[in-house]
């Protein structure tokens, strides 16, 4: 009996030992965070590259990354895919959360420094060119036209 008794003790703390690391380890897989990276390409050379081309939604969102952050000013193109305003959004807020987009119905950009962006769109199909443009002042607002 005395022999049972030990061998009930040592089984029990392996089984607490074991369920204390089974919980240290789950809480560090289900709580740790990433973090979102920042593009490592130059959008400035993408923005004169990839002018006047055929791009993919992938492109628009580095041309887009180029615009928000002051490097590109002027870019002409047409998306082999359809894209809507909600499309738009999702990828200014990957880059920008700060922004807002806005339907408009001209295609001239008088406000500047509100952080948004203007669309004269709600939808845009594939393969319509379109044209991006801000002022070439430090966070102006931009604006994308369909030509």
């Amino acid at each position: 009996m005395k022999g049972l008794s030990t061998e009930y003790i040592f089984y029990s703390l392996i089984f607490l030992t074991f369920i204390i690391i089974s919980v240290s380890i789950i809480k560090n897989i289900s709580f740790k965070s990433y973090e979102v990276k920042e593009f490592r390409v130059n959008s400035n050379y993408f923005c004169l590259y990839m002018n006047d081309t055929e791009i993919n939604k992938k492109d628009l969102k580095i041309i887009f990354y180029g615009f928000i952050k002051d490097s590109c000013n002027n870019f002409v193109s047409s998306l082999n895919q359809s894209l809507s305003k909600e499309d738009i959004k999702k990828i200014v807020e990957n880059i920008d959360k700060d922004y807002s987009i806005v339907v408009v119905n001209s295609c001239n950009l008088e406000t500047t420094n509100t952080k948004t962006i203007f669309i004269n769109f709600e939808y845009l199909k594939p393969n319509q060119k379109f044209y991006l443009y801000k002022k070439e002042i430090n966070d102006s607002d931009i604006i994308m036209c369909v030509l």
